[in-house]
């Protein structure tokens, strides 16, 4: 796009980026400048459906943003009209992985918002999908902690990754 830049009276070229371009373009010149201030940690390999690098911080504050605003939404609308105690205990998941904490069974159930017994028939849906499993708690033998799989990860990314791109 090129536009007037009212103060010189000249004609400059604009571009605009979202946010996951503009982190791949700057990793990629980090490493070609062999910049030691870019984290190589901080960006990942998922990509966009065009190809674009996202990175894993920005797919994590998606994830989390969007995991927000379906609980935002439940202080205006009735939480009957919402049903999808999977998704709100795969986002939890996917958030927990990175920043904490580990998830118990009843905590993911009292997350999701549905009764224990719906929340309970979801965990072993998503556990026979193999997109979640199941560790005994070491420190209470009457509870278990829940996490992604490497498939429900990657799964996750995957989804993440498609959706910001329409988003942004």
């Amino acid at each position: 796009m090129y536009q007037i830049r009212p103060e010189d009276n000249q004609i400059v070229k604009t571009i605009s980026l979202r946010r996951s371009d503009l982190e791949a373009v700057t990793y990629l010149l980090g490493q070609l400048l062999g910049h030691g201030d870019v984290d190589q940690a901080d960006f990942g390999k998922s990509q966009l459906n065009d190809g674009a690098l996202v990175s894993p911080r920005a797919l994590l504050d998606f994830a989390r943003d969007m995991l927000l605003a379906r609980r935002g939404r439940l202080k205006i609308f009735n939480r009957a009209m919402f049903g999808e105690p999977a998704w709100d205990m795969l986002l939890a998941l996917y958030i927990g992985q990175v920043e904490g904490p580990r998830r118990s069974v009843s905590g993911l159930s009292s997350l999701s918002g549905a009764p224990a017994t719906t929340a309970l028939r979801w965990l072993d849906y998503l556990d026979k999908e193999q997109l979640v499993v199941r560790h005994a708690n070491p420190t209470d033998r009457r509870s278990d902690f829940v996490e992604l799989t490497d498939k429900g990860r990657t799964m996750m990314e995957r989804y993440l990754s498609g959706t910001i791109q329409t988003v942004e």
